[in-house]
């Protein structure tokens, strides 16, 4: 939301708009001009002639009812979205996990290749300091959510998608198949001439591209891929605690010899593969733009470096489905150092779609604090809360695991476990990254 509202304050829009509470992105907002009241009361309306809203927000909220009383237009945040992807040459990327990181890398690669991009992004880029930019081309590079199944909104010219997994189910009546059609649609709607970049990794989206007819590719971590050989992929790959270096093929040709990244983990090379993949893809030199991606040093929120203090770091990442946990863990374990986790699952109704995944998911780690379930306006389902999955990890693993409903505790019991050396890393979609700078503060003593 934040995002496109400041797309639009860029193009000349008086944007106004309400929260519940503060944050740096409203600070953000403020400081370009948009008008932002904190609390939602229809009197927040004023002149308003369209109204954005997301499925975040219930159908009583009074600025809503409000708008409806007065006949004004409302529009879904994805309609907004979809009026700037279906005008431009829109580039949407969806997936389960990877897609705001890709994103942001497809637009640093589209801006090294002097393609001048508008970008909405799902969290701060730092080369931005925001999350979106205004770019004066017709290239618009956007996140395609799949959570609510609001992107089949959107008729992209390009497509990436960096996997299909059984996530958000509560929006599909918790039917996989259900959440497959939607992926059907949303890349059944590619223009004609376009293009459907499709990470090879994932066998649920190879037997989905199956039924395409548009123009597709697929890439990989390396030459051999379930069940294909990938179009794009690495070779002579080398991870290390901080980054990683890869050379980038295409077809058996070297496109570029040695990619560098900044940023840890397997899953960011499959990332930048993508990336990479579809901006070749769409005419632009690998070799010219490829360095965009050393100086990328994330997105906001995923494994994010918030500070260190007492030779401890503290890290904040918003994993919060276990393929997600698993993936950032094994990329901290790089460092060598002890990990100690702070982790607030998201939905009562995930937890126990994922319970047995969930309870595997922490094995990188060496101590493991749970918070209470964030809601999301979900009523506690038996058998999904964090005591819950506190026990079946504690049965499971060795993993030292402590649960409290006190985030406070949580934050002094991680401070007191940490000695010289350790990562902390608070985890989590909620209400968890609020906890990440308060541990610096402790450290610190501030």
């Amino acid at each position: 939301m934040s995002a496109l509202a400041l797309v639009l304050i860029e193009q000349g829009y008086f944007v106004t708009g309400s929260d519940l509470k503060e944050s740096p992105l409203i600070h953000s907002l403020t400081r370009n001009g948009a008008r932002v009241k904190i609390g939602h009361q229809q009197e927040n309306l004023g002149a308003a002639e369209l109204v954005i809203y997301s499925t975040a927000i219930p159908s009583d909220n009074p600025e809503l009812v409000e708008a409806e009383k007065r006949g004004l237009l409302l529009w879904h945040r994805s309609e907004l979205l979809a009026a700037l992807i279906n005008q431009a040459y829109g580039i949407a990327v969806a997936g389960a996990h990877g897609k705001t990181t890709t994103t942001a890398m497809v637009a640093l690669l589209l801006e090294a290749g002097g393609f001048d991009p508008t970008a909405i992004v799902g969290g701060v880029v730092p080369a931005y300091s925001s999350n979106a930019r205004l770019g004066k081309s017709r290239y618009l590079v956007a996140e395609a959510d799949e959570s609510d199944c609001s992107f089949t909104r959107y008729y992209p010219q390009a497509i990436l998608v960096t996997g299909v997994e059984a996530d958000h189910l509560e929006h599909y009546d918790n039917d996989y198949t259900r959440l497959q059609d939607a992926y059907r649609v949303f890349l059944g709607n590619l223009k004609p001439e376009g293009i459907a970049v499709l990470c090879a990794e994932d066998p649920a989206l190879i037997r989905l591209s199956r039924s395409l007819e548009s123009n597709t590719v697929f890439y990989a971590l390396t030459a051999q891929a379930e069940g294909l050989t990938p179009d794009y992929y690495a070779a002579k790959i080398d991870i290390k605690a901080g980054g990683s270096s890869f050379a980038f093929y295409h077809c058996g040709k070297c496109l570029v010899k040695k990619v560098r990244l900044n940023i840890p983990g397997r899953h960011n090379i499959i990332n930048a593969i993508g990336a990479l993949a579809l901006s070749t893809e769409i005419g632009l030199d690998p070799n010219s733009c490829a360095d965009a991606l050393y100086g990328f040093t994330g997105v906001g929120r995923r494994f994010e470096i918030i500070g260190s203090a007492r030779e401890v770091t503290i890290i904040d990442d918003y994993a919060h489905h276990p393929t997600e946990i698993k993936a950032t863990l094994e990329a901290a374990r790089k460092s060598g150092r002890r990990l100690i986790c702070i982790f607030q699952p998201h939905r009562y109704s995930r937890t126990v779609a994922f319970f047995d995944q969930f309870s595997e998911a922490f094995a990188q780690t060496d101590y493991l604090f749970l918070h209470s379930v964030y809601s999301a306006g979900e009523k506690p389902v038996p058998g999904g809360t964090s005591e819950d999955l506190a026990g079946r990890i504690s049965e499971n693993s060795k993993v030292d695991v402590f649960y409290s409903d006190d985030l406070n505790v949580l934050e002094e019991k991680a401070v007191e476990t940490a000695r010289p050396g350790d990562l902390i890393i608070t985890m989590g979609a909620g209400d968890i990254t609020r906890s990440a700078p308060r541990i610096l503060k402790r450290l610190t003593g501030d």
